[in-house]
């Protein structure tokens, strides 16, 4: 199956519409980016959608980044820095605590995905594709012989 077009995903995502603040060129490569990460065969036809999620996931989380060079080539303060995730708020004395990176990455892969909306659907359509995979991205094996599996394999 061939990848999906700058069209189908701005037709899919209206907020990536604004050709200024989201180019063709850019969405271009994030569409490549993402070209070998989706298995078309095994999404069957959720694969554009599957793509198009990703490519929406990239998109967002390149957001610091390209924002920092906007200008052509001055970084702006912050640009490239990790996303954290807001973890508490107060207000009185104003305290803001975030998600440590260990948190997000423990998770593998998943953790990243799970930073964006997109990121979540796309967690979540795999689940119904691939029900085996776990949050690390290992594939659960079926039950053989009535055993169940112990954190080093299969036991009795």
């Amino acid at each position: 199956m061939d990848n999906i077009t700058v069209a189908q995903f701005r037709a899919r995502f209206a907020e990536f519409r604004d050709t200024t603040a989201y180019p063709d060129s850019t969405i271009e490569m994030y569409i490549l980016d993402t070209a070998n990460e989706v298995n078309f065969d095994l999404f069957d036809a959720r694969g554009p959608k599957a793509q198009a999620l990703l490519t929406a996931h990239y998109l967002w989380m390149g957001r610091p980044f390209e924002e920092g060079y906007a200008d052509g080539g001055t970084p702006v303060p912050g640009a490239g820095e990790a996303i954290r995730l807001l973890a508490s708020e107060s207000e009185g004395d104003s305290s803001q605590s975030y998600v440590t990176t260990d948190a997000v990455t423990a998770g593998g892969l998943d953790g990243w995905l799970a930073l964006t909306s997109y990121g979540q659907q796309y967690l979540a359509m795999r689940a119904f594709v691939v029900p085996g995979v776990t949050s690390t991205g290992a594939i659960q094996l079926p039950n053989p012989r009535g055993r169940r599996q112990g954190p080093f394999g299969w036991v009795r």
